[in-house]
């Protein structure tokens, strides 16, 4: 394309509507691909908090009724044991029905999926509300994950649409802080809802958020998932897909690193109410505090990656000194725990660099598994949504068998923690850091709509590994 030919907008518009042209490089935060322009901009406040309603769906359903579970199980003529399976059904239904609509959401668009997945929470949170048995609880519950993990999966692959380069890094980390935050706002806010009018106004709370994102994809959003990135939905192309995103060294190296992070996590939120409320004897009123201290160390942690991100910072660079930190401070928290010296005063400091760390993780390892799959943003989200959660399970699973073994200490919480930060750590270093340039051969191309397997050509295999 000749230099001087067009005004800049027009060459922009060459560009998107080009695909085979060839085309000097373009400055652009917004992702240039997209079918066509949104009612709710990507660059307004509306659309950045439209995905953290997305993304708190999950943290939302679990924190804001665990006050009253107890209460729940005898309500339903049950007991407490049985009223905590809500919380697991809820868990495992998110994490699975991810890994089947990111890819339908690649397929048919992100816009119908939501409205499907923000009805179906909605319903499946009314349920609950009117629930008068456990069956109906647990099956309300179960509609409100599959619902929950299908709008959390479009919030990842919606930024990949519309963003790329150090933009998207930032709307990650905007995402990732919703997730942080609301764990520590909606335990109050249940608390308050239970104490004023009983535990079924809680989940009214839910189904009004839901019945709010329905009407936000129904009449403000529009697609954001060019044409030409629409893949076929079968079980052949679902399998190819998926290959593509475990066999790429780099983008699965990500989720191994963000899924290890986050597990490390979790063994603190599974372990530390018995480490510093049974073991060293702390008020379960300073504890709640504490939570509420290390969920805003996450949040600090992902704005404060945001801001760096804004500033030119390699997302690269921060996950080195992320990841660093985290190891330090889990190593320095096991050898404390083997001493006289552990305490909330020695253990607090340590732990909030941990979550702080967790929280600048998360959106960049988010960056570093989307920006390489562009066309099966969906696909890819879902893969790390889930290994994040399945993790985050085998982790809790992990300090509670370990706590076991032993006689009542800090140790096994913190060996876990440092056993998940150094997995974190060694899958960085070897998947990562020491992985050879990634070369267009490496990279195939996906099942596009009313195409075969085996029909793409190498120029469309070079054209998806750009």
């Amino acid at each position: 394309m000749d230099s001087k030919q067009g005004s800049p907008v027009q060459i922009l518009s060459a560009q998107h509507s080009t695909s085979e042209a060839s085309v000097g490089p373009v400055k652009t935060k917004l992702n240039t691909s997209a079918p066509r322009r949104m009612k709710v901009k990507p660059t307004s406040i509306v659309f950045t908090l439209m995905l953290a309603a997305m993304a708190a769906l999950p943290p939302l359903s679990i924190d804001i009724y665990l006050s009253a579970l107890s209460v729940i199980g005898k309500s339903l003529g049950s007991t407490a044991t049985a009223a905590g399976y809500t919380v697991s059904v809820f868990l495992l239904s998110t994490a699975l029905s991810q890994l089947v609509f990111g890819p339908l959401s690649d397929r048919y668009g992100r816009r119908p999926i939501g409205m499907f997945g923000s009805t179906l929470f909605t319903i499946g949170a009314l349920g609950c509300t009117l629930a008068h048995s456990m069956p109906t609880m647990l099956l309300s519950r179960l509609l409100q994950g599959v619902g929950a993990g299908s709008v959390l999966v479009l919030a990842f692959a919606i930024v990949r649409d519309s963003f790329s380069g150090p933009e998207a890094a930032v709307r990650y980390s905007y995402v990732n802080a919703t997730m942080c935050f609301v764990p520590a706002v909606a335990p109050v806010v249940g608390s308050l809802l239970f104490k004023v009018a009983g535990w079924r106004p809680i989940f009214g709370v839910c189904a009004v958020v839901g019945a709010l994102l329905t009407a936000v994809f129904a009449f403000w959003f529009e697609e954001s998932l060019a044409e030409e990135n629409r893949t076929r939905f079968s079980p052949v192309a679902l399998a190819r897909n998926y290959f593509r995103v475990i066999t790429h060294r780099t983008a699965f190296g990500y989720i191994l690193l963000s899924a290890m992070a986050f597990g490390a996590m979790l063994v603190y939120v599974t372990g530390s109410s018995f480490v510093f409320v049974d073991l060293i004897g702390m008020k379960r009123t300073n504890y709640a505090s504490m939570l509420f201290v290390t969920s805003f160390a996450m949040v600090f942690g992902s704005f404060s990656s945001g801001a760096l991100n804004k500033r030119g910072v390699s997302y690269k660079k921060i996950l080195t000194a992320s990841l660093s930190l985290t190891v330090t401070a889990t190593v320095i928290l096991l050898a404390l725990s083997f001493t006289p010296l552990f305490a909330v005063a020695t253990a607090m400091p340590l732990i909030f660099m941990t979550t702080f760390s967790v929280g600048s993780i998360a959106p960049n390892a988010a960056h570093g598994v989307l920006t390489p799959m562009p066309d099966i943003a969906g696909t890819a989200s879902a893969l790390l949504g889930s290994m994040r959660m399945l993790t985050g399970a085998l982790s809790s699973a992990c300090v509670s068998f370990a706590a076991s073994l032993v006689k009542p200490s800090p140790v096994p919480m913190a060996s876990v923690m440092v056993l998940f930060n150094s997995l974190a750590l060694i899958s960085y270093v070897t998947m990562i850091v020491m992985a050879p340039k990634q070369s267009s051969g490496d990279l195939k191309a996906p099942v596009r709509s009313g195409e075969k397997l085996g029909d793409s050509t190498p120029s469309e295999e070079c054209a998806t590994a750009k």
